[in-house]
């Protein structure tokens, strides 16, 4: 089941390339959290990642609207939706390296930092 939805203008603005590629290629994380079988923290780590090998077919830029949905596990409904500041829409072909871990929580001494 959704947690969210989103819309956007089909092909509102081009948007350049190059810059759409760089954005790909700019570093993203992510928060890892996988528990043990008995249910407490196993692995709980922010992760960092970069896109390799990113070639853009096309990027394009457009009104957008947010939609959350009510969930008994997320309850992300309740955060109010106040202003959609943008949208894009990036066509490519890419290659997801291998991540790093910024900073285990679990094992604080063990942070690469």
């Amino acid at each position: 089941m959704p947690v969210a939805g989103s819309t956007m203008g089909y092909k509102h603005r081009t948007l350049d390339n190059d810059k759409a590629r760089e954005s790909v290629e700019a570093p993203g994380y992510l928060l890892k959290i996988i528990p043990h079988v008995d249910g407490t923290p196993r692995i709980c780590e922010l992760a960092r990642y970069r896109c390799g090998d990113v070639t853009v077919h096309g990027a394009w830029s457009g009104p957008a609207a947010l939609e959350l949905f009510h969930h008994a596990l997320a309850p992300v409904a309740e955060l109010p939706v106040l202003e959609v500041l943008s949208a894009t829409h990036i066509l490519c072909d890419l290659t997801l390296n291998l991540g790093t871990v910024v900073y285990d929580y679990l094992t604080p001494d063990r942070s690469k930092k």
